[in-house]
């Protein structure tokens, strides 16, 4: 690639459920071999999700990307192939962990905890489990205020029901910083760090490639998606996404995560920024 060529790549980073797999989990595989296009035309191409290390780097793998990969919606980054990129990594102190379960557990029907070598779950979840794989993993079963030893990356949680949001929310704003997201279109939600997201995270990329904010496109479904895309240059939400990810989109997607609804916005943009390049 050029230097005029390299001066106008995009910094292209994309979400995982509800926005690059189907329902199934899968990323299509035409959509695969675009992606993979797009790098081997000097773009760069990343992917953003809460799930953990060992999930982004797969599906990264599947496709072929080198590029930093952003874990725990921001909690963990890191780049698997370059040594010169700054990993960034937050930990939860484990007795803020265990005090915020304790206040929350009448609430909730299950919680997990996790590092990169070790999970702490209360019970057995088969749908958690389709997010933070246990391949590889040393897992523990059990109550965390006994069993959690270690400071944790993610803690996320099962809920009863959305009446007792407040209380959740309550729990963790006793500790400055801390704060509950309830994911889109389901009975989990997450404690996170006010100063860890997918955003804090893809700036430092931005910076470290030197990469305009004007050639970032952001594409996502879910609330923990909404900062980068309200940030970047091109925000893109699919139209599958919660009403607040579509309210803050530069663009919508014409077709849903089951429908290549990646591959087909991303075509129209690119066509529009290889034009406006001429």
């Amino acid at each position: 690639m050029s230097k005029k060529n390299k001066d106008n790549r995009l910094l292209i980073v994309i979400d995982l459920d509800d926005t690059l797999l189907t329902d199934e989990k899968k990323i299509p595989e035409e959509t695969a071999k675009y992606l993979k296009s797009l790098q081997d035309d000097g773009h760069l191409v990343m992917l953003a999700s809460g799930r953990p290390v060992r999930a982004l780097k797969a599906f990264a793998d599947q496709i072929g990307l080198n590029c930093p990969l952003i874990c725990y919606n921001g909690a963990y980054c890191y780049h698997p192939y370059d040594s010169n990129f700054t990993t960034f990594a937050f930990r939860f102190p484990k007795e803020i962990i265990q005090d915020i379960y304790n206040q929350c557990e009448p609430y909730i029907n299950n919680v997990m905890c996790e590092t990169d070598t070790t999970i702490w779950q209360k019970d057995k979840d088969e749908e958690l489990e389709k997010f933070f794989w246990h391949d590889g993993m040393n897992i523990t079963y059990g109550d965390i205020r006994e069993t959690l030893d270690s400071d944790p990356w993610t803690m996320v949680m099962c809920d009863i029901d959305d009446q007792n949001n407040d209380k959740i929310i309550e729990a963790a704003s006793k500790y400055k910083g801390y704060k509950v997201r309830f994911w889109y279109n389901c009975a989990y939600s997450e404690i996170y760090y006010k100063s860890t997201s997918k955003l804090s995270c893809l700036k430092k990329i931005a910076k470290y490639y030197k990469i305009p904010k004007k050639n970032v496109i952001a594409i996502g479904d879910a609330e923990n998606d909404v900062g980068m895309i309200k940030w970047a240059g091109i925000g893109v939400a699919m139209i599958n996404g919660s009403v607040n990810a579509r309210r803050n989109a530069n663009i919508v997607t014409k077709h849903d995560n089951n429908h290549d609804g990646v591959m087909a916005a991303l075509k129209e943009i690119i066509k529009d920024f290889n034009k406006n390049k001429k």
